[in-house]
C-alpha cells in the first residue's frame, strides 16, 4: 500500500448496497492502496449484516461496530480522528466521502498526492479543508458571501464558472462540496469545536466557517473530479438520507453566524452579514470578510492572494 497522506471516511446509514452496486462498480479509480474507514450511523440489523460483508470484501475498517449510535456528523469526525490516533495512523488528512460519489480519473489518488506534496508546508498550516470539482452540474464549491454568487448563473454555488477557474491547481472557496471533503487533522483539532446542533445539514458548512473565522482557508482542486451520482443511486436504495436530516441546519447556522445560508435567502443574507459581522471586531482577521469583499467574477484566487490583503 502506498504511503498516502490521507484516509477515506464513510459515514453510512442503510446504504451499504451502494458500495458494490454504485461506487466500486462505476468508478475507474482503484481504491486498493487507500485506507478506508466506515462509521455506521444506526443502520437496521439487516443492513449491519451487509456492512460486515462489504467491509470485509473491500478491506474497509468498520471502526464503530460496537457503537453504531447516530452521533452528529462533527462528533463522528472527531471520533474517527481519535480512532486513527489510537490505532497508530498518522495521516495528515481525513477525507470524508459519500458512497454515492466517486472519483472519475484512473490516477486520481496519485494526482492528489502530487498537490499535497507540492503545497505541503502551506496547506498543513493554512488549509482547513479541501474539496473537488464535480462534473455533475459543474459544481466547484458552496457559497454565500462573495458578491454575485447568490445571483444566476451561480445560485449560491461555485458553478458555471469560466475556464480560468480550471486552469489553476486550486482556488479558495467558502465551503467545499460536502460529498468529498478532506479535513486537516491538526487544524481540525486546533480550531473546530464540535457543535451538536448540526446533525447533518450544514455540518460541513459550519466547519468551513469555523476555519474561515480563524483565518484558515478552504479550497477546491479544480483539476480533480469527484462525481456525485445522485441519479445512479436511486435504483438501489429506498433510503433518501445518509444520516440525520432534520431541516434545522439552516436555522442553527443563522443563530450561530448571524447571517443565513443559501440562495433562498439572497435578499437578506448580505445585509445580515454587513450589519452583524462586517464591522465586528471578532471578524477582523477572518477570511469571511475577505470573501465578502470579493466578486466571484474576479476569478479564482489562491491563498497567496488573500494573504497579500493583510499587507
Amino acid at each position: 500500500m502506498k504511503n498516502r497522506k490521507y484516509c477515506l471516511l464513510f459515514q453510512t446509514r442503510n446504504q451499504y448496497q451502494l458500495f458494490e452496486k454504485l461506487m466500486f462498480a462505476k468508478t475507474i479509480t482503484p481504491f486498493d492502496d487507500v485506507v478506508m474507514l466506515n462509521q455506521d450511523c444506526d443502520s437496521s440489523d439487516e443492513e449491519k449484516e451487509l456492512a460486515k460483508e462489504v467491509c470485509k470484501k473491500y478491506k474497509i475498517h468498520w471502526i464503530n461496530e460496537n457503537d453504531t449510535k447516530r452521533y452528529p456528523m462533527q462528533e463522528q469526525l472527531f471520533q474517527a480522528d481519535e480512532w486513527l490516533t489510537e490505532n497508530g495512523y498518522d495521516f495528515d488528512w481525513i477525507i470524508r466521502v459519500h458512497n454515492d460519489a466517486y472519483p472519475v480519473m484512473v490516477d486520481f489518488w496519485d494526482k492528489l498526492d502530487k498537490y499535497l506534496d507540492k503545497y505541503e508546508d502551506l496547506f498543513l498550516e493554512k488549509v482547513g479543508s479541501f474539496g473537488f470539482w464535480t462534473d455533475f452540474g459543474n459544481y466547484y464549491g458552496r457559497g454565500n458571501l462573495e458578491k454575485e454568487i447568490l445571483e444566476e448563473p451561480y445560485g449560491g454555488w461555485y458553478r458555471n464558472l469560466p475556464q480560468s477557474w480550471f486552469s489553476v491547481d486550486y482556488s479558495v472557496v467558502e465551503s467545499p462540496l460536502d460529498w468529498a471533503i478532506g479535513y486537516n487533522r491538526k487544524l481540525l483539532k486546533k480550531y473546530v469545536k464540535i457543535d451538536k446542533n448540526f446533525t447533518l445539514d450544514h455540518s460541513s458548512d459550519d466547519i468551513a466557517h469555523q476555519f474561515l473565522f480563524n483565518g484558515i482557508y478552504n479550497i477546491c482542486f479544480s483539476k480533480l473530479c469527484y462525481r456525485h451520482d445522485i441519479e445512479g443511486k436511486k435504483p438501489f436504495t429506498k433510503f433518501s438520507a445518509m444520516q440525520l436530516v432534520d431541516g434545522k441546519g439552516s436555522e442553527e447556522f443563522y443563530k450561530k453566524w448571524k447571517h443565513h445560508w443559501g440562495w433562498r435567502n439572497k435578499h437578506v443574507l448580505r445585509d445580515e452579514f454587513e450589519k452583524n459581522c462586517l464591522n465586528n471586531k471578532k471578524h477582523a482577521k477572518s477570511i469571511q470578510i475577505k470573501l465578502f469583499n470579493k466578486s466571484i467574477s474576479d476569478g479564482p484566487k489562491d491563498i497567496e492572494y488573500y494573504e497579500s490583503l493583510n499587507d
